[in-house]
């Protein structure tokens, strides 16, 4: 059984009509807020890179991103920044005592000024002690999970900026390198055809 109905209205002439819209969209930013500070930008850029080394074809923003990450690399803040802000994540649920002596480290260090390496050998030293000395072997293991970021963080700066520059550019060309890996023939190959790292660190269009 089919039924219909009928809609009258008491006045038509008071009904609006959507029209197409035929204006520009206004400019909205990117889709998340982000700020400047090193390791933000560190993170912006690696995000945009990755992406890009994974098969996304971005080749307008890749130069600029590029030139940006090997310029933040090299920011004598970044390790700073990045220690900082792993710090604020972890502050109020690690032990008062080796998060002021952590804090009081770095604040020492920054002092001396810009030409001041980023103490992260001293700060690995302390982290190690109290885990080895300053708890028990109950709480060891879930302390050490807990403070893993900021050792993470701690242990890719030892070798200072130059190392830790190194092993971010390895890591992409790595990204690179199983990505090409999918198209077959020689990835030496292939890298070596190119004539610098800019050119290396490049892409494909996907179908």
């Amino acid at each position: 059984m089919t039924f219909s109905a009928f809609l009258t209205l008491d006045n038509p002439a008071r009904v609006k009509h959507a029209k197409p819209f035929d204006g520009l969209l206004p400019s909205f930013g990117p889709p998340g807020v982000t700020g400047n500070r090193p390791h933000q930008l560190l993170a912006r850029y690696l995000d945009v890179l990755t992406n890009i080394l994974e098969g996304f074809d971005n080749q307008p923003v890749m130069a600029p991103s590029l030139k940006g990450l090997t310029d933040v690399l090299r920011n004598s803040d970044l390790p700073y920044s990045e220690t900082t802000a792993t710090l604020s994540t972890l502050s109020g649920r690690m032990p008062s005592k080796l998060e002021d002596l952590v804090r009081n480290t770095i604040e020492a260090s920054k002092s001396k000024g810009p030409t001041s390496e980023f103490p992260a050998s001293r700060l690995k030293k302390i982290l190690d002690h109290y885990l080895q000395g300053q708890c028990t072997s109950q709480e060891r293991a879930a302390l050490r999970t807990q403070l893993g970021p900021l050792v993470d963080v701690v242990e890719r700066y030892v070798g200072g900026l130059k190392a830790h520059e190194v092993h971010v550019m390895a890591n992409l060309l790595a990204c690179y390198a199983d990505t090409e890996k999918l198209f077959g023939g020689s990835i030496e190959a292939r890298v070596s055809a190119y004539g610098s790292s800019t050119r290396m660190i490049s892409t494909r269009s996907y179908p």
